[in-house]
């Protein structure tokens, strides 16, 4: 029977798979052999075309070369892999999983929680890593810096994001996870987390510890009060400052009472100073900053409110519009319309 012009298959490509030889179909002047690309039209591809990017695309229909194959076969060759990983962090030890951009598994490993020993896990793959995800933790503000100092692509990746990418998986371990986050940053699809400053993580201490003191001190200010109830003693309305002298009043008839309250009322004058202290502190801290400053310039915005603020945004240059739905999350308050 009759054949195209150059009597070659033409290798195609749809969907992944390759498709060679030639169908006989009918025609105006009869049934004849005519090759895939004639029948199939523009739907197909070149197996070429498709596979290498490099290579220029064969209008369809038209035979190939022997060279221009061999061309490709060389390109293929040559194409240098990359490859993905994934660390599934924890306190004393990371596992970590690398991808290759095929989808293959090609090292699986757990090493200390350390900068230094992830790097030289991963040194191997020095060049053709393309990208390192780990999950938003309590130690990404310490890991991930120290990370990218030696040179590795670290890539944060918000939680929620993460959880339920890896929710449909069967097996909930380490090593899962790290594999499941080394074929997101394959597919390229996540969101990538801030990681602020180190000088903001020290405010936001700063902020928290001072919480922490004001709430223990109001615990024990509550435990005094319940504990006297016991004994028909209501201590009313009383200040903070003229506590502690109504209490051993109440008390002054009982000694075994009065010695336990005398220690919660020294517990609760210690951690009263403590908390002064750090008070001052912040205030101190928010007056020299010229951002709180302005803040504080604001009717009903004080030293707490304005430093609370600024180390929350920390970089506002990372927010596209001033208006964005996330800063106002960030503050715990609602957009306006």
């Amino acid at each position: 029977m009759d054949g195209t012009a150059s009597g070659e298959a033409v290798p195609f490509a749809r969907h992944g798979v390759d498709f060679a030889g030639e169908m006989a179909v009918p025609s105006s002047l009869g049934w004849g052999w005519v090759s895939g690309a004639a029948v199939f039209g523009e739907h197909l591809r070149p197996a070429s075309a498709v596979r290498s990017a490099d290579a220029n695309p064969l209008p369809c229909g038209e035979p190939a070369s022997g060279a221009t194959l061999a061309s490709i076969k060389r390109k293929r060759r040559s194409r240098v892999m990359e490859y993905f990983a994934g660390l599934d962090v924890s306190i004393e030890e990371t596992a970590i999983c690398v991808v290759g951009d095929d989808g293959k598994v090609v090292l699986e490993t757990a090493v200390e929680t350390n900068p230094a020993a992830i790097a030289t896990a991963l040194e191997r793959y020095a060049g053709r890593l393309r990208r390192v995800g780990h999950e938003a933790a309590s130690l990404s503000p310490w890991l991930h810096p120290g990370l990218r100092e030696l040179g590795v692509p670290a890539v944060c990746l918000e939680t929620r994001h993460v959880r339920a990418a890896l929710s449909a998986q069967r097996n909930k371990t380490d090593a899962a996870d790290a594999l499941g986050i080394a074929h997101i940053m394959r597919t390229g699809w996540f969101r990538e987390a801030h990681i602020k400053s180190e000088n903001c993580y020290r405010l936001r201490l700063l902020l928290v510890q001072r919480r922490n003191l004001k709430r223990k001190f109001l615990d024990l200010e509550n435990a005094i009060r319940h504990s006297l109830k016991v004994f028909g003693i209501r201590l009313g309305k009383v200040g903070r400052g003229g506590m502690e002298k109504a209490v051993r009043e109440a008390i002054a008839a009982d000694p075994m009472t009065a010695g336990l309250m005398d220690c919660m009322l020294r517990a609760r004058a210690a951690l009263w100073a403590e908390y002064l202290m750090l008070h001052k502190l912040v205030t101190q801290i928010a007056m020299r900053d010229e951002l709180c400053r302005r803040f504080m310039a604001i009717l009903g915005i004080g030293p707490i409110a304005a430093l609370s603020f600024r180390s929350a945004i920390d970089d506002p240059t990372r927010f596209r519009r001033s208006r964005d739905k996330a800063t106002a999350a960030l503050a715990n308050i609602a957009a306006f319309p």
